[in-house]
């Protein structure tokens, strides 16, 4: 049974254990890979240029360790000092080895308890136990209760193995640079540029699994059958059922690169691969969905935003951030549609506030305007504090891909939604995120409150309470913008120059004869374009407001008795009773005044002194 056949999240991370185990033995130790068995895919061998065995890697029963449980297990074998295999069988990871001669090999067991460092330290024990030995070693394949001499390459053999030219020059490129950032992800680029033309026809029998595939953890045999693999995949544009999924990812990662084709072009290959590939990794489907997102992005695919996003239009956005920075950076109508975007839920609660909506906005542009140059004299976006969280953090392209920027990213910035706002800056990537804040809407309502003392309007609402903006500038927005309200409501007077000494005169014979000294009164600026505070007006109420079943359903709640026990309220459907006063409340109040609990209506407690006095006001 093959690790294909097998199945299982469990073995699956545990051949990844694996494969990582040896194939970072075999880069150490510069060993070759060999599979001695060429109807199990699943066994692979190491050994030294001179022939010696270094390690057995393959997949085992539960038998074979006497394990009760009927499950697969992958394990590595490895020459080990006689003297202490008794020893290290006693730990539940370590077994007497069953396919080489158990007098000098040990077996390692992968299981998900597996201690990377723990084995790794043990392969490195047994090589050194090798190394230091007679150079005797039973390298033998065991076959029930016989052993079998193996058939070991001789270092001649070894070098006349038929490795074509390209893909050997092409090894040679791998010369990572010490103590030097990423070296060893230019290597790679390297290595895929100078094989990007190549093709190949070997019949590949073994087997090739990696979580970073690259070309250099592979054997000649394994590159052979990526390349040929390859070749046939640009050639039909089909992959296999059997497709190995460390194959696809590595020829991903040429895609990334723009290696065989354009931008676009390269966009429909990756899509047409999300969409052909059928495999058991959820992770890898995972990943390339992200990839094909960055993608879109990072070679500025416009055009194929909507097929990968949820798209709005960021226009508005851009407005209030550009004003965030410069304050004058738009003009009124664009700033006003722009906070009209996000004040609109706001907006649409509040009757004052639609019916009066073309002065509403107006107070708002200004008063953003003066937050906006207040904040910026304080070195902050008032954006950023008082209207939405931002969240703004580094972003890496083509994350867990490995991919090689050979030219920095020309500074950019992609809004696709208030979620997804990608910046490059030097090079450097970040994601910004918007989500309005509670302050804006505490902002809104104080906009509301403060407007309705301005222009006497009806009943006036509570100040919210917790708010970390300064009301003040508020006032004086509604100040600046009545006093430019006022001035433009004044008539156009054409005056005639020519009679302008005749009315001069006129008005003088008469001014004496038609005024007293003490009827004379000036009135200051000031006092003609004041905002009136809260305290200077009486509150009007109208005792029309409620009808009789609403000011009795208003009384019994106030006093605590159940409103379906009185006469009155038997017969009326006490849901549509409380929602008509709370939307006759809405204007005068601003907020829902009866919720429900459960079946039950309750006055919300914040606004029970409110209601007692409006009753007593309206009459009993």
């Amino acid at each position: 049974m093959t690790f294909w056949d097998s199945g299982g999240d469990r073995l699956k991370r545990e051949y990844e254990i694996f494969r990582f185990l040896l194939d970072e033995y075999r880069l150490r130790y510069r060993l070759h890979e060999t599979y001695p068995r060429r109807h199990d895919p699943d066994m692979v061998a190491l050994y030294q240029p001179d022939g010696r065995w270094c390690a057995v890697g393959r997949l085992i029963s539960s038998e074979e360790i006497a394990m009760e449980t009927d499950e697969l297990y992958y394990a590595i074998e490895i020459p080990f000092d006689p003297a202490r295999i008794p020893e290290m069988i006693m730990y539940e990871y370590c077994a007497l080895s069953s396919e080489m001669d158990p007098k000098q090999w040990l077996m390692l067991v992968i299981d998900e308890h597996v201690k990377i460092d723990v084995y790794r330290s043990l392969m490195n024990e047994g090589y050194e136990w090798l190394r230091d030995s007679s150079g005797k070693q039973s390298a033998s394949l065991q076959e029930g209760t016989v052993y079998r001499d193996v058939s070991i390459p001789s270092r001649h053999e070894i070098r006349s193995e038929n490795v074509p030219v390209q893909i050997a020059e092409m090894k040679k490129l791998y010369q990572p640079r010490r103590n030097i950032p990423n070296d060893e992800v230019f290597c790679f680029w390297r290595q895929a540029v100078f094989m990007k033309d190549y093709k190949d026809s070997y019949h590949f029998r073994g087997t090739f699994m990696n979580i970073h595939p690259v070309y250099r953890m592979m054997t000649d045999s394994q590159l052979r059958g990526y390349f040929s693999w390859r070749t046939e995949l640009m050639e039909n544009g089909q992959l296999s059922d059997n497709t190995p999924v460390s194959f696809l990812k590595l020829y991903v990662y040429e895609l990334l690169h723009l290696l065989h084709s354009n931008a676009c072009d390269t966009f429909a290959q990756l899509c047409a691969i999300e969409e052909m590939y059928s495999g058991n990794d959820r992770l890898f489907m995972l990943e390339l969905r992200r990839w094909i997102n960055d993608f879109v992005i990072y070679y500025d695919l416009n055009e194929m935003i909507p097929m990968r996003f949820e798209t709005v239009d960021m226009t508005n956005w851009k407005i209030l951030d550009d004003t965030a920075r410069d304050p004058e950076s738009h003009d009124e109508a664009e700033l006003q549609k722009a906070i009209g975007m996000i004040a609109a839920r706001e907006i649409s609660r509040s009757a004052f506030l639609r019916e009066n909506l073309a002065d509403v906005m107006a107070v708002l542009a200004k008063a953003w305007r003066m937050y906006c140059r207040e904040y910026r004299k304080q070195g902050r976006s008032f954006l950023e504090a008082e209207v939405c969280s931002v969240v703004n953090e580094p972003y890496r392209m083509f994350s867990s891909a490995v991919f090689y920027e050979n030219e920095k990213h020309a500074d950019t910035t992609v809004m696709i939604n208030e979620q997804n706002i990608y910046s490059c800056e030097n090079g450097r990537w970040t994601k910004k995120s918007y989500v309005l804040r509670s302050e804006w809407s505490k902002l809104i309502s104080e906009t509301d409150r403060l407007l309705r003392i301005a222009t006497r309007y009806g009943r006036h609402i509570k100040q919210r309470t917790g708010l970390t903006f300064d009301p003040e500038t508020i006032k004086e927005a509604i100040r600046e913008y009545l006093k430019e309200k006022k001035e433009a409501s004044k008539p156009v007077v054409n005056i005639d120059m020519d009679i302008l000494t005749s009315i001069r005169d006129d008005a003088a014979l008469t001014r004496d004869s038609l005024l007293v000294e003490e009827d004379i009164e000036e009135e200051t600026e000031e006092e003609l374009f004041a905002v009136p505070e809260e305290e200077q007006y009486e509150e009007e109420f109208d005792d029309t407001l409620f009808t009789k079943e609403e000011k009795i359903l208003l009384k019994a709640l106030l006093e605590g008795k159940d409103p379906r026990s009185l006469e009155t309220l038997k017969n009326v459907s006490l849901s549509l009773l409380c929602d008509e006063i709370n939307e006759k409340l809405m204007d005068e109040i601003g907020d829902t005044v009866i919720e429900f609990d459960g079946d039950d209506p309750v006055l919300i407690e914040d606004y029970i002194e409110d209601i007692r006095e409006m009753i007593k006001e309206a009459g009993k």
